[in-house]
């Protein structure tokens, strides 16, 4: 029975730690940059939550390293990408409360709001372009199939 409880908390701590590195701090910084639910899908929401983790979690861990010369583990990266999401969670409630006083006014949408919008368009540019290549690449390796097919017959 102790070894079932053993296994079972292991589990979680390993879904907890996951969480924290993969998903909790970007889904905070996602949330400083988009103040709002409804600014950018909940597909769009969790790809930047995991990218903006990982890239978190990154520079973090560097800084701590490289920067101020701490040694890194397990529960000193776990304290770091908690005071980071608690700080990043603590931006956005500011920032939505800063947004509803200035409501009435345009200019009171986050500049960096803006930025990221566009930046986001930008990479669905960068994306499709990429998809286009990608289609093109296939087509004409597709046709160089067909044509050894034919050189063999």
């Amino acid at each position: 029975m102790t070894d079932v409880l053993a296994m079972i908390g292991g589990f979680a701590k390993v879904l907890l730690n996951l969480a924290f590195l993969m998903f909790i701090p970007g889904f905070a910084v996602s949330l400083v940059f988009y103040p709002y639910l409804s600014d950018i899908t909940v597909f769009e929401r969790v790809v930047f939550s995991g990218v903006a983790s990982i890239a978190t979690t990154l520079v973090a861990l560097l800084l701590l390293d490289v920067g101020l010369g701490v040694e890194t583990g397990p529960g000193i990266t776990l304290l770091t990408l908690i005071i980071i999401s608690v700080a990043a969670l603590f931006l956005w409630r500011l920032e939505c409360v800063l947004l509803k006083k200035f409501v009435n006014i345009p200019s009171a949408v986050p500049l960096q709001s803006q930025i990221y919008r566009r930046f986001w368009q930008i990479i669905h540019q960068i994306s499709n372009f990429l998809k286009n290549i990608n289609s093109q690449v296939v087509s004409r390796i597709r046709k160089q199939k067909t044509l050894l097919k034919k050189d063999r017959d």
